[in-house]
C-alpha cells in the first residue's frame, strides 16, 4: 500500500492543501527560471519549453495576471528564431537551426505543441501575426507531417510509421486550429486519424503498441502511449461529442490504472506486458516527466467522465513523487498544469463551428410517358 507522506499529513491537519501547496511551489519554480537574456523559458540548449508557455498563459488569463502573460508572449515571440523559413516548421533547437550542422531536428511534437503555444498567444491578447505565424505551422504539418490517409509522421526525417504519441501531441493540435477557426473540414481529418491510430495500433489485452515498417508490433506497450493519445480522445469527444471518442479515453485510462501502476512502489511503468500468468505484468522503470503526464490524462478523464477511480490513481502518484516535486526544473510546468487539471478542467472551450448550410431536399422529378401511337 502507498503511504502519505508526512507533508501531506501536515497540510491537512493545519487545514492547508497540500496539491495547492505544490502547484505553487512549481509555479514559483516556472517564474523563478524564466530568463529574459535567454529568451524565457528556454532550456540551456535554446528549445523552449512549451508547458511553460502553456501555463503562462493559463496563469495569466485566471488570475488576469499582466506578468505571465508577459513572459508567455515574449517566449512565443523568440520561439520564431526556430523557424524553418525555407522548408517550414519548427527546428527542435537553437543547434538545429544553425546550418553549420549537418543534422537538424524537427519533430512533430515539439511542432504541435508550439502551435498551441502560438493559438494562445492568439488567443490572450496576440495580434495578427500570432495568429499567421500558427497558420504557418498548421500548414507545414499539413504539408509534410501529415499522412492522407490519417495520422500524422513522428517528424520530417526517419520512418513514416505511426507513432501514438507523436499522434497524440498531433491530434490535440489539429484539433485546437480546427477549433480557432470553426473549420469542420480539419476536425473530420482529426476524426479521421483518431480512427485510424486506434484501427492500427490498439491491440486487444495490450495497449496501443508501435508497429515497424512492416507493420508488426514493436516492442512493450509504453506509457506516454497510452496517456498523448488518451488526452487527444478527451479532446476530440469535448469538441465533437463523438461516443466512441469518450469510449476509447475510458478504455486507455483503465488499462492505465490497472497495468501501468506500481502496486507496491506506486507511480506508473514507464511500460507494461502481460505475464504469462492470468491478471500479472512485467513493469519497467517510472520517469518523473512521463508520471507527470499520465497524471494529467487521469485527471481530465476524471473531470469529462465523473470517474472518481482515475482522480484518486493521479493523486496516488502525485504522492509517490511529493519529495521530487521541490527539485522539479524543465518538468516543473508540467507538474503544475497537471495538479491545476485536478481542481478543474482545463479543456478549452467548445468551438462554434462553421457548419455549411444543408443543401434542401430536391423535388422528385415527374416524368409523362407518352403512350405509342397504333
Amino acid at each position: 500500500m502507498i503511504t502519505i507522506l508526512p507533508l501531506l499529513v501536515l497540510l491537512a491537519a493545519s487545514g492547508g492543501s497540500a496539491e495547492t501547496h505544490h502547484f505553487e511551489r512549481l509555479c514559483a519554480q516556472v517564474a523563478a527560471d524564466y530568463d529574459s537574456a535567454r529568451g524565457g523559458f528556454v532550456t540551456k540548449d535554446g528549445a523552449p519549453i512549451e508547458s511553460a508557455v502553456e501555463l503562462g498563459f493559463a496563469l495569466g488569463g485566471e488570475r488576469g495576471d499582466p506578468l505571465w502573460l508577459a513572459r508567455a508572449h515574449r517566449t512565443a515571440e523568440w520561439m520564431h528564431v526556430l523557424y524553418d523559413s525555407a522548408g517550414g516548421g519548427f527546428f527542435l533547437r537553437l543547434r538545429d537551426a544553425d546550418p553549420s550542422y549537418a543534422s537538424f531536428e524537427k519533430p512533430t511534437r515539439a511542432n504541435a505543441r508550439r502551435l498551441e503555444n502560438l493559438i494562445d498567444a492568439w488567443q490572450h491578447g496576440g495580434s495578427d501575426a500570432d495568429r499567421r505565424a500558427a497558420a504557418r505551422v498548421a500548414d507545414y504539418m499539413d504539408r509534410v507531417l501529415l499522412d492522407a490517409r490519417g495520422g500524422f509522421v513522428a517528424g520530417q526525417v526517419g520512418d513514416r510509421q505511426l507513432v501514438p504519441e507523436a499522434n497524440g501531441y498531433a491530434i490535440r493540435a489539429w484539433l485546437r486550429w480546427a477549433g480557432a477557426n470553426g473549420d469542420p473540414r480539419l476536425r473530420e481529418f482529426a476524426w479521421k486519424s483518431l480512427d485510424r491510430v486506434w484501427q492500427e495500433c490498439w491491440v486487444e489485452g495490450l495497449g496501443l503498441m508501435r508497429l515497424d515498417m512492416f507493420g508488426r508490433r514493436e516492442g512493450s506497450p509504453l506509457l506516454e502511449d497510452q496517456c498523448e493519445m488518451g488526452r487527444a480522445f478527451i479532446l476530440a469527444a469535448h469538441f465533437g461529442g463523438r461516443e466512441a471518442d469518450l469510449a476509447r479515453a475510458r478504455v486507455l485510462g483503465n488499462l492505465v490504472v490497472e497495468r501501468f501502476e506500481e502496486p507496491e512502489k506506486g507511480g506508473f511503468a514507464q511500460y507494461s506486458r502481460p505475464r504469462g500468468d492470468e491478471g500479472k505484468a512485467k513493469r519497467g522503470g517510472r520517469k518523473f516527466d512521463e508520471n507527470a503526464r499520465a497524471v494529467r490524462f487521469l485527471a481530465e478523464l476524471a473531470s469529462v467522465t465523473g470517474k472518481n477511480e482515475f482522480r484518486d490513481a493521479a493523486r496516488r502518484a502525485i504522492q509517490v513523487f511529493e519529495r521530487d516535486l521541490g527539485r522539479a526544473r524543465e518538468d516543473a510546468a508540467d507538474w503544475a498544469l497537471a495538479l491545476r487539471a485536478l481542481e478543474a478542467s482545463d479543456l478549452p472551450s467548445r468551438p462554434k463551428w462553421s457548419e455549411p448550410p444543408k443543401a434542401a431536399p430536391e423535388s422528385p422529378r415527374v416524368f409523362r410517358i407518352r403512350g405509342r401511337r397504333r
